[in-house]
């Protein structure tokens, strides 16, 4: 195995420096020795009841509808524009992204990552055309999975996602279902954060602490001669986390499996957005 050649294309929004690259630690496991862009990225499960959740900020000029017939090209055709510069592919050449996202985007359409559920939602502009999508299919074992949340870039920071959740969350009531699943990969701090602020709360994962725990530690080293009480901190957060990880390996290792988001968590709303 060889180190990933460094690629500068925009990373959610902007380009980043090389160290800034490096400093994303999520995205790196240590193999032989040395820690790689490769194998997949660490999800983060959280899981949220079907309570109503309120639109904060309405937003004008679209629609938000159930999913339709014959709209299969244009799913596809927004999830690869929402995540054209999403942490969760970075550093993927952009035709086996593009074409990683058509085969997932098949491969919901068709029911083949488990029925699709009525709660998909499309958002829709002026003209017809889509500008988010929010894809939800039945887990085999955990029941509804948010399985795709994209907003192109254009609609960004105007409440589209969040109209789109908020859509889906009254059908799921309506239809008796108590909660819904979802997930963030640990680099994607927007879509981590916008599920928390959204009332979403996190599974208890060895794995994800255990990459909290690496984080911490990494951070640590990082900063011990630069600032050495920020390294100070990070060191204590990695002990937690590490005495976390351990009582979670003892137990089993996560409360609820939750069969989905592999090989990436796909989850793209507004940066910053309501």
């Amino acid at each position: 195995m060889v180190r990933p050649v460094f690629d500068p294309r925009p990373c959610q929004g902007r380009c980043l420096e090389r160290d800034e690259f490096r400093a994303l630690p999520w995205r790196y496991e240590l193999v032989d020795g040395a820690f790689r862009v490769r194998p997949a990225p660490i999800v983060r499960t959280v899981r949220r009841s079907t309570g109503p959740f309120q639109v904060g900020v309405p937003c004008p000029g679209r629609e938000v509808r159930p999913m339709q017939a014959g709209e299969g090209a244009s799913i596809t055709a927004t999830l690869q524009s929402a995540f054209a510069d999403s942490v969760d592919y970075y550093g993927w050449p952009r035709a086996e992204r593009q074409g990683e996202l058509a085969a997932f985007a098949a491969a919901f359409l068709r029911s083949a990552r488990g029925a699709v559920l009525p709660a998909t939602r499309v958002a829709v502009a002026p003209g017809g055309a889509l500008v988010g999508v929010l894809l939800v299919r039945e887990g085999p074992s955990s029941g509804p999975v948010v399985d795709a949340l994209g907003v192109v870039p254009a609609w960004r920071r105007r409440g589209v996602a969040s109209a789109l959740l908020s859509a889906a969350l009254a059908a799921f009531s309506s239809a008796g279902r108590v909660a819904v699943y979802s997930g963030s990969v640990l680099a994607n701090h927007v879509s981590v954060a916008w599920h928390d602020v959204r009332g979403f709360e996190p599974l208890d994962d060895a794995l994800v602490a255990a990459a909290y725990e690496r984080h911490h530690a990494w951070e640590a080293d990082r900063l011990a001669g630069i600032a050495p009480g920020a390294s100070a901190r990070h060191a204590r957060e990695a002990a937690r986390w590490r005495s976390v990880s351990a009582g979670l390996a003892r137990g089993g290792g996560l409360v609820v499996a939750v069969d989905h988001l592999a090989p990436a968590a796909r989850s793209a709303p507004e940066a910053g957005g309501a």
